[in-house]
């Protein structure tokens, strides 16, 4: 054991440092000139620490016999002192520690740390389906055996690993974390009017009368086993490999919808309720007035036998018992939701009671006599259904209308918000027939996969069929494929032949014998079947996107104006029981026959200003618009751009007639000079995608096509012969709109050669010349490529009362505002293919540039898990630009930093108000603290007062575009401007809507900040999560109007506030940078993909993933495929990027400029 005296056994540290060894360092694994308490790198993961005092594996410090002193108190390490810890910073140890920096602490101390946040979490277990506030009967019910908890238990094992209980507890315990945070929300204030209130519109609701004495009763569905065999199994062809697996799995398979609702509806039939007044969802939840049996309800969790029959299967099977039972959970809360929407009163579990509502509201929908479609809280009546529909040619999709309906509780009012929408379904043909419509030849699994995985079938053969779920395609046809008969000594059979010999009665030809083999069971239990014998079965949602011109047909059928909306909503109101109203009644609910009428405030558009000269004029907004042409400016010029390069990719030559105008309109800007280079690449043709009718289709990417891109874009950009460091942005002419191809050209340009490129296709480029609008907006965006200014706002039109305004958003001075979004993979690439998130940020006070940051993180993961790490890097950007200001430069450090935050989250849903409040506030604020200290030592003066800290004010709000509430104007049909024409008017711009049809008890408003020209205009919905900077309803609503005004690429007010839009932006960049891994073609096991170390590969391990129950520290979960892709040079890191440290996907060069928009 080698001796060491004073912290951290400085003393032997010295004579090795006098010998010319240097200190030894338990951060580092080389020796240097400084102690280790200098060391500014951070203490390695807490199982691959060294002893701090002896340097040696084994033991931590407070263990080691040679330590002189003791550990820190807080992270456990023997190198510092309490209050010099770089660890936990402020001598205190936050609730919600990030988990990189938890991993530094000492195992133990770690330990300590996970047992104590662990605790809180485990007390009262308590089931979601009998809170005391859903359930009035009775205070502290006991745990429902439905959702019962063994209790959830935290414990350390080995170097000290947080180990959860099952899956439903740690997910109950996220939502008692979650729920917890959302009661600290602004409570909602009483709004004063801006201007008067005069005009009434109406929205797409229904106000419900609550009668809280009427006694509803809740009842949860548990359906008994008949412990039968698979169904259709002798009809199957499973491979030997699949045997084990069919055994373990039998007992784990979940019911199938369909099969579910069949067994609770003969369940109901069987055992019928002695009354009329109740309704099921038909797959875990009966809602009845008074009890649903006789005795059924004496105390809670009564269990209440349900016995039985379903046929057998089999041609001579017999009926077959369930044991099923119905369990009592307790009676329903109306009171407290009627004090709820009423007198603004807390209620814990509202969502739990309007789901048991929604089930009421459903009762025809869910009904054996309705017909049609029903999908989650949507369904599509079969009479709204083209009748012609069957009679075209048959396609891919079929485009169809319906509803959506849902109870939420308004300001003074139970309401039914009631919606049309339309949603393009798999059409219900043969699938061999889909399969030779989408592809020109047989696709490979990953393709195959990538679309139709998990759409369900119906084998034709067998009447009635079971509802199969397609998991795959076989490598060869029903001839080539094979399998084991057990039925005949396990001798080796074709799919074919064993089909042709069980059903002899079926003509088979050359067709089914050479069809697709397709894979219905699983990838350890293959059950096979042609596709030639397969259906598609009806009622499909599909839920990626489209080709375009499906695309194109759905936005056509649901461009739907107000009063088509109004009079459709009018016509659903049977379907939802809304004609019967004595229906609603009985269970204590009363509708209003009538839409909600409402008086929103309207507020103006801003001032915008072009440019600065004395003889400034502001442009002239009509409808939330202006023209751009009118403007002989922007209001600041970018990098100067000394020639312009163009990459052809049309296959053609001709271009530079176009080219020349476009140069003439950007000098017209001041964005060029008019003699500059005009430089145009040799025609290039761009590759198409294996597998497609068309070869522009975007859905479907093979592996090689990025490759076959980048080579392209390589040559043609080679022959502009010019130095990628001097050319600003590029030109790229595209034949045509290819998505694939758009997709390719900006991961290349921002990835690749770090150049910002604008894409124009040939056909508008053709239509330059006599089109002024056109111009101007592609000048619009060659200016914010080149890092310019095209306008700002002038004037917030915000009173000054409540703090110094600086900005001209009508924000507090010196004011960082910031957008995040998180994007997904589509279901089932969850477990190999991560999610991406990204934030923007203006990088100085009064800024309309949005700089960015992105990660990869867990597929599905909800929250932006290292936020932290990117608002450091916001911060630290804000600081940086700083140095470029003539008085900022030499100011002190507190003017070098923004005193304020105003964060806009997008993609949030109402459930996920709590998460974010939880999982991410906690890490803007610590991101701060984290960018504090770079700039503490990068400050030259370095005049900081011992123990100065910084921490900005934070605004925090959630932007929600896809919500269902719609807005109309009272009048039906409205003359136009000349009174010869009536015409079905959307509300104007600047609609401000923030009563009865908001939460009783949020901070939260609607904002209609836009002109709609086609459908029915959707409103922002902004809620308000937190906020330390005090601003007034009004004024938040004033500051995000004027932010709709800020874009830098449209010429109207955009429908959500530009820090929210240009993060769904970048995220949409990031999609394009992972399209093939979002597409499911990517295998990282190729060698271009870098091989991973998994214990290196969690980004909690990395990045800045908050510790919480909702994100434990240490799981058994694999999370290498995370590391791969940031590895990966097809995806997400470019080809020559070296340094180790950057997170960020594209090239440096564009660190400073907003390349996504």
């Amino acid at each position: 054991m080698k001796k060491s005296s004073g912290l951290g056994g400085a003393g032997d540290r010295d004579d090795k440092a006098k010998a010319g060894k240097g200190y030894e360092c338990a951060k580092c694994p080389e020796r240097h000139p400084y102690l280790q308490s200098k060391c500014e790198k951070p203490y390695p993961n807490f199982d691959k620490q060294k002893c701090d005092a002896c340097f040696e594996h084994g033991h931590e410090f407070q263990d080691c016999k040679g330590k002189n002193g003791n550990p820190c108190d807080l992270c456990g390490h023997g190198d510092h002192r309490k209050n010099k810890c770089s660890v936990v910073l402020g001598g205190r140890v936050p609730d919600n520690l990030s988990v990189n920096l938890l991993n530094q602490f000492t195992p133990k101390f770690r330990e300590k740390y996970l047992a104590a946040q662990a605790t809180p979490a485990i007390n009262n277990p308590t089931s979601p389906t009998s809170s005391s506030q859903d359930l009035a009967v009775i205070k502290s019910p006991p745990t429902s055996p439905r959702s019962s908890q063994s209790g959830l238990q935290s414990l350390v094992k080995g170097a000290g690993a947080l180990v959860l209980g099952e899956v439903g507890d740690l997910m109950a315990a996220r939502r008692k974390k979650w729920a917890e945070a959302e009661k600290k929300m602004p409570k909602r204030q009483n709004v004063q009017p801006q201007s008067s209130k005069t005009e009434i519109i109406k929205a797409n609701f229904f106000e419900i009368t609550i009668d809280p004495r009427v006694k509803l009763c809740k009842y949860s569905i548990t359906l008994g086993s008949t412990n039968e065999k698979d169904s259709d199994s002798s009809d199957t062809m499973t491979t030997k490999d699949g045997e084990k697996a069919q055994a373990e799995q039998k007992d784990k398979r979940k019911l199938k919808r369909e099969t579910k609702r069949f067994l609770i509806e003969g369940l109901l039939k069987e055992n019928p309720p002695p009354h009329k007044y109740w309704a099921t969802d038909y797959d875990s939840i009966i809602v009845s007035k008074g009890p649903l049996y006789e005795k059924s309800t004496l105390s809670i969790d009564q269990v209440t036998q349900t016995h039985h029959y379903r046929t057998g299967r089999g041609k001579d099977s017999k009926k077959v018992i369930v044991e099923s039972h119905v369990t009592y959970l307790g009676e329903i809360n109306l009171q407290g939701l009627k004090n709820h929407v009423e007198k603004r009163a807390e209620f814990d579990n509202t969502s739990d009671v309007l789901k048991s509502l929604n089930i009421i509201s459903w009762k025809t929908i869910n009904g054996e006599g309705f017909q049609g479609g029903r999908i989650g809280n949507r369904f599509y009546p079969l009479s709204m259904v083209d009748s012609n529909e069957a009679k075209r040619e048959t396609p891919l999709y079929r485009i169809r209308d319906g509803f959506f309906s849902s109870m939420r509780p308004g300001d003074g009012s139970l309401l039914l918000n009631v919606n049309t929408v339309t949603s393009a379904f798999f059409s219900p043909i043969n699938l061999q027939t889909w399969m030779k419509k989408q592809w020109s030849a047989q696709p490979d699994n990953k393709v195959f996969r990538s679309k139709l995985k998990n759409v369900r079938v119906t084998f034709d053969l067998h009447y009635p069929s079971r509802i199969w779920t397609i998991c795959g395609l076989g490598p060869r046809d029903t001839l080539g494929t094979t399998f084991e008969d057990k039925k005949d000594d396990n001798k080796k059979k074709s799919v074919f032949t064993y089909l042709r010999n069980t059903y002899r009665e079926y003509q088979w030809t050359d067709k089914d014998q050479n069809a697709c083999c397709i894979n219905v069971g699983s990838q350890g239990r293959e059950i096979w079947y042609p596709a030639t014998q397969l259906t598609i079965v009806d009622w499909q949602i599909v839920r990626e996107k489209m080709q375009d011109d499906y695309s194109a047909q759905m936005l056509k059928k649901g461009e739907k104006r107000p009063q088509q909306n109004k009079n459709s909503i009018r016509d659903v109101m049977g379907h939802l029981g809304l004609e019967a109203t004595s229906f609603y009644q009985s269970f204590g609910l009363k509708p209003s026959l009538n839409l909600v009428e409402l008086s929103p405030s309207t507020l103006g558009p801003p001032k915008l200003l072009f440019n600065d000269t004395k003889d400034q004029k502001t442009a002239t907004i009509n409808n939330g618009a202006w023209n751009l042409a009118e403007q002989t400016s922007f209001l600041k010029r970018g990098v100067a751009c000394t020639s312009l390069n163009v990459i052809n990719l049309t296959g053609k030559a001709g271009l530079e007639d176009s080219i020349n105008i476009i140069l003439k309109e950007m000098a017209r800007y001041s964005l060029a000079d008019r003699n500059i280079a005009i430089i145009v690449s040799q025609p290039g043709v761009s590759p198409s995608p294996p597998h497609l009718p068309k070869p522009s289709s975007q859905d479907v990417f093979n592996q090689g096509y990025r490759e076959e891109c980048r080579k392209l874009f390589n040559k043609t950009f080679l022959s502009l012969n010019q130095d990628p460091s001097k050319i600003p942005f590029m030109l790229v002419v595209l034949p045509k709109r290819d998505i694939p191809l758009y997709s390719e050209i900006k991961r290349w340009g921002d990835c690749e050669v770090g150049i910002p490129t604008v894409c124009i296709t040939n056909d508008k480029l053709k239509k330059v010349g006599g089109d002024a609008t056109l111009r101007a907006n592609i000048c619009l965006k060659i200016n914010s490529k080149l890092k310019g200014v095209s306008h700002k706002i002038t004037g917030s039109g915000i009173a000054t009362s409540g703090g110094e305004r600086g900005k001209s958003s009508g924000a507090r001075k010196n004011t960082m505002i910031i957008g995040g979004d998180v994007t997904h993979p589509k279901e089932g690439h969850q477990n190999s293919c991560p999610s991406m998130a990204g934030i923007v940020a203006t990088d100085q006070d009064d800024s309309s540039c949005y700089l960015g940051s992105a990660r990869l993180q867990k597929g599905k993961e909800e929250h932006i898990v290292d936020l932290e790490g990117m608002i450091k890097e916001r911060v630290i950007a804000w600081y940086n630009r700083t140095k470029e200001h003539p008085t900022l430069k030499v100011a002190s450090w507190k003017g070098r930093v923004p005193t304020h935050l105003l964060f806009y989250r997008d993609g949030v849903s109402e459930s996920q108000y709590g998460m974010v409040l939880d999982e991410e506030k906690d890490q803007i604020l610590d991101g701060c603290r984290q960018a504090f200290e770079e700039v503490k030592k990068d400050f030259k003066n370095n005049k900081f007062k011992k123990g100065e800290k910084w921490m900005p004010k934070l605004t925090l709000l959630v932007v929600t575009k896809r919500h269902h509430a719609r807005f109309f104007p009272y009048k039906e049909l409205q003359k136009n401007e000349a009174g010869d024409k009536k015409i079905d008017f959307s509300l104007t711009s600047g609609k401000v809507i923030d009563t009865k049809v908001v939460d009783p008890t949020h901070r939260d408003f609607y904002l209609q900040s836009h002109h709609s020209g086609l459908g029915t205009a959707r409103s922002g919905h902004y809620v308000v999560l937190y906020d330390d900077n005090n601003y007034a309803l009004l004024e938040l609503q004033q500051i995000t109007n004027n932010l709709c005004y800020t874009s830098a690429r449209a010429t109207k007010a955009v429908s959500v506030c530009i820090p929210a839009r240009y993060a769904d932006l970048l995220c949409d960049r990031l999609r394009c940078y992972m399209k093939p891994a979002l597409d499911g073609l990517l295998n990282n096991d190729k060698d271009e993909g870098k091989p991973v170390d998994k214990q290196a590969a969690s980004p909690q391990r990395k990045s800045s993933t908050r510790l919480s129950v909702s994100a434990p520290a240490d799981t058994s979960e694999d999370l290498s495929y995370i590391k791969a892709h940031e590895e990966d040079i097809r995806v997400w890191k470019a080809h020559g990027k070296t340094s180790v440290t950057r997170k960020n996907p594209w090239s440096a060069a564009l660190d400073k400029c907003m390349f996504y928009v």
